[in-house]
C-alpha cells in the first residue's frame, strides 16, 4: 500500500511537495517564487500532490496577490505535520550534478534517496537561480497573468501595443543602499543618470519607430523625462504582480540589479539592459554570476557559457554602461518587431501586404 507507484517511465511517490518560504515573514516574489517553482517542478517529475506556498505571513501578501487562500495554506500545514520530511538542500541538489531542477529529482529518484512511504518533501533557497527553475518558466508566467486585476491592468496600458514599442525601466531605490554596485553586488540603487543615458540611446537609435516608455517605480523619479523629446514617457506604482507583468510583457526591459528585475526577464522573451558596473569580466565575457565559486568550475553553466564559440553577435541580456552605444543588431531587430505589429500589414486585422 505504501510503496511509491510506478508508471510506464517513472516513479510516482505518495506524499506533498512543498516550498520552504525564504524567511519568515517571507520576501518579494523575485525572491519566493524560486523555492515555489522548484517546489512544482519536484511535484511534476515525482508525482507528489504540490502544495501552495505557506505565504500567510508574508508581508508582501503574495497569497493574495496569486488568489492563494489562508484556508488552503493552513490545511496544506495541517496535511504535512505528522509526516516525514525531507529537505532539499544545495549540497543535495549540487550532489547530482545537474543543473536543472527536474533532472536533479530524477537523478535522486533512481538513487533512492526518497523514502516509500508517504513524506513531506521540502523545496528551498534560491540557489541554482533561474536556470534550474525553467520549465516551471511557462506555468509561473500564466499565475503572473491570471493574478486579479493583471490583464485588465496590461488593457489598460495597451501592452502590447500595435502602435509603439513598449520599454519598461524597473527603478528600484526605497530599500535599496544608494551606492551604486560594484560587480557582484545586488540590492543596490542604481543611479539615475544610468537610466536617462539608457532611454537616451533607445531614443537615439530607434528615432523612426514610435516609442514609449513604462517607468515602474518605488519611488518619485519624475526627472526621467527630461531628456526623452518626442516620446511618451508614463510612470506608473501598482501591486507587485501588476508591476511584474508590466516589465515581463514590454518589448525591452531597463532592469534594476534586484530579483524583482531578474524575474520579469526570466518570464519574458524580451531582450533587457544590465547595469554593465555590477557584472563580473570572466576571460573576457560579462557574467551576472561570474563571482561564484559555484560558477568558477569546469562544467559550471557560467564557464561553460564562456567557453563556448558564438557564431551569433545577439544577445538576450545586453552590457549597458553610461555613454555606451547599443549593439547594431538590437535597433534592427524593435524596428523588425514594430513593423511586423503593424495592424495595416496583418491579414487578419483587414490590412494589406504590397504585392
Amino acid at each position: 500500500m505504501n510503496q511509491p507507484r510506478r508508471s510506464a517511465s517513472r516513479v510516482v511517490y505518495r506524499g506533498i511537495s512543498v516550498a520552504k518560504p525564504i524567511a519568515l515573514r517571507g520576501a518579494g516574489v523575485g525572491n519566493e517564487i524560486i523555492p515555489w517553482a522548484k517546489a512544482l517542478i519536484a511535484s511534476r517529475e515525482l508525482g507528489m500532490h504540490p502544495a501552495p506556498p505557506l505565504w500567510t505571513l508574508n508581508r508582501y501578501g503574495l497569497a493574495r496577490e496569486f488568489g492563494i487562500s489562508r484556508v488552503r495554506m493552513t490545511g496544506m500545514t495541517a496535511a504535512t505535520a505528522f509526516l516525514p520530511r525531507i529537505v532539499v538542500s544545495e549540497e543535495i541538489f549540487r550532489s547530482t550534478s545537474a543543473w536543472d531542477y527536474g533532472a536533479a529529482m530524477r537523478i535522486l529518484s533512481s538513487q533512492g534517496v526518497f523514502p516509500r512511504r508517504p513524506f513531506c518533501l521540502v523545496n528551498e533557497g534560491m540557489w541554482g537561480g533561474y536556470l534550474a527553475i525553467r520549465s516551471a518558466r511557462d506555468f509561473l508566467l500564466h499565475k503572473v497573468l491570471a493574478s486579479p486585476g493583471v490583464l485588465e491592468r496590461l488593457a489598460a496600458l495597451g501592452i502590447p501595443s500595435p502602435n509603439a514599442m513598449t520599454i519598461a525601466v524597473h527603478v528600484r531605490r526605497g530599500d535599496f543602499l544608494d551606492k551604486a554596485p560594484r560587480p557582484g553586488q545586488f540590492n543596490r540603487a542604481l543611479p539615475m543618470d544610468w537610466y536617462k543615458s539608457a532611454m537616451l540611446s533607445l531614443a537615439q537609435s530607434l528615432r523612426a519607430v514610435p516609442l514609449r516608455f513604462i517607468v515602474v517605480s518605488d519611488s518619485p523619479t519624475k526627472d526621467l523625462a527630461s531628456d526623452i523629446v518626442g516620446h511618451e514617457v508614463l510612470y506608473i506604482s501598482g501591486s507587485p504582480l501588476h508591476d511584474l507583468a508590466v516589465l515581463a510583457t514590454s518589448d525591452v526591459l531597463i532592469s534594476s540589479v534586484s530579483s524583482f528585475s531578474m524575474l520579469a526577464a526570466f518570464l519574458s522573451d524580451a531582450p533587457y539592459l544590465w547595469y554593465r558596473n555590477q557584472l563580473t569580466n570572466v576571460e573576457g565575457c560579462w557574467t551576472v554570476w561570474g563571482h561564484e565559486q559555484a560558477q568558477q568550475s569546469d562544467g559550471s553553466p557560467t564557464l561553460s557559457a564562456v567557453r563556448e564559440p558564438d557564431e551569433y553577435q545577439a544577445s538576450r541580456g545586453i552590457p549597458y554602461a553610461i555613454g555606451d552605444g547599443l549593439p547594431e543588431w538590437l535597433p534592427e531587430r524593435l524596428k523588425d518587431t514594430y513593423a511586423i505589429r503593424r495592424l495595416s500589414r496583418d491579414l487578419i486585422y483587414y490590412g494589406a501586404v504590397r504585392a
